[in-house]
């Protein structure tokens, strides 16, 4: 299956609306990785949802949950509710990125009193967030 065949599949089940604030356009609706690559997640269709670019971009590598489907629609959405919705996204995801964060500080915490070097704490945090993300809890923890 190519990837735009793939890329339709998702769309069409996912009515052409992006799952976290329903904005509708079928020509720059992408198709995110519930579970993000970078996070060992699939291309398997259940691993993938709509979203529009604002919110894709917002999710990054996050997880979050996976978000329902929208009803389909005609038009691109009603623009208040759209907004409201993607400013209830952000407040989720930057949530559920301090939580994240908090659940790697205390890993790197444990690491580090049991004597794990500074240098391999780091390794380990670089395969599980992103660079930017790892040296922040680094230097937290010194």
């Amino acid at each position: 299956m190519t990837s735009e065949t793939r890329r339709q599949e998702i769309l069409n089940r996912d009515n052409h609306r992006c799952r976290a604030c329903g904005f509708s356009d079928t020509l720059t609706i992408e198709v995110d990785h519930i579970v993000p690559r970078t996070l060992n997640g699939s291309d398997d269709s259940d691993n993938l949802q709509a979203l529009c670019h604002f919110c894709n971009n917002v999710k990054g590598n996050v997880l979050i949950d996976s978000l329902p489907i929208q009803d389909a629609i005609a038009g691109f959405g009603n623009q208040e509710e759209i907004t409201e919705n993607r400013l209830n996204f952000q407040a989720h995801v930057a949530s559920k990125r301090q939580q994240q964060i908090d659940v790697l500080i205390s890993q790197a915490l444990d690491w580090k009193s049991a004597g794990t070097r500074g240098l391999i704490i780091k390794r380990r945090l670089d395969k599980l967030t992103t660079s930017g993300i790892s040296d922040r809890i680094m230097a937290s923890i010194k």
